[in-house]
Formats: structure tokens, sequence, C-alpha cells
């Protein structure tokens, strides 16, 4: 592998990501056990399991295509960080947030930090919204796929 610059020029200053993933996008063998993600079922708005400020919790992509629905209360005006984190191997999760109808997308990430997810989201009107949280790839599933996710109110940094 060779990484250069388009012109050929370098500099130390320079700095670039690299990622390396599966290029034929092949999905893991599933180990064997149940799912301990005590949430379920939360697979829809309807099913949104409650997240409160300040609150850490472990979820998992059980199944093939699992989505993890949450409801927070939000108050216009405040800053909200929302992030996954402490993901488990094959674990890459894709963060975004719905307004009170549940089907309108405000607020989306993936990778904010390796195949972990942030977003910052600042309501324009106090109340109800959705945090739906799915593996980047809808054919990989498994009860060993673990992540937490945490919520707090944004002032200028974690």
């Amino acid at each position: 592998m060779k990484i250069r610059h388009d012109d050929g020029d370098g500099d130390p200053t320079f700095s670039y990501d690299l990622r390396i993933t599966d290029s034929t996008m092949s999905t893991p063998a599933p180990t064997s056990g149940t799912c301990d993600d005590s949430s379920e079922p939360d697979d829809s708005a309807a099913q949104a399991q409650p997240l409160a400020l300040y609150e850490a919790q472990t979820h998992a992509f059980c199944v093939a295509g699992d989505a993890d629905w949450l409801a927070f209360t939000a108050e216009a005006g405040t800053t909200y960080q929302i992030a996954t984190y402490n993901l488990a191997p094959d674990v890459d999760t894709v963060l975004e947030v719905y307004a009170s109808d549940g089907s309108t997308l405000l607020e989306q990430n993936d990778d904010y930090y390796g195949d972990a997810s942030q977003v910052t989201f600042n309501p324009t009107t106090s109340g109800t919204y959705y945090l739906k949280v799915r593996h980047a790839n809808a054919n990989w599933g498994d009860p060993s796929y673990t992540y937490e996710l945490w919520m707090t109110e944004d002032y200028g940094g974690w």
C-alpha cells in the first residue's frame, strides 16, 4: 500500500485517516446465546424505551437488522450530545434523531470516532424526540454485538 498527497508533495503537518474494511462485506459467524438486551422489544418509535439525561445504557444488535429506539425529552435552546461508545468487536453504529412524529429524520451520524457515532442536537421546540441506533450493516447482528449509549447537555465539549 502506498499513500501520497495528490500533487506528490509531503509535509510533516499533513495527516490522514486510514480505515481498512472487509471489501467482501461478509457477515461474521454468529455466536450462540440469548439476547441480554433488557430494553427489547424496542424496534420502532412506538416501542421506544426512555433515555434520561446523563444515563448510560447498554444495548445489543441481537439479530441482523435489529434497531434500538429510545425516547427522550428535550428543551428548546438546549444543546445535547448523544454518543455510542464501548463498542464490541464488529459493531459499527449509526445514530439517528427523529422528530416527535417518529418518522422525520433530524440528525444522523455514522463513524464520528472510529465506528462509534455522535450527534449534536439543538431542538427548536421542547418535547419528546426519538433516537434510533442501528448497525451500519443491516446484515450483521448477534447477541454479542453490544454498545453503550450516553446523552448529556453540551457545555462546549465532553
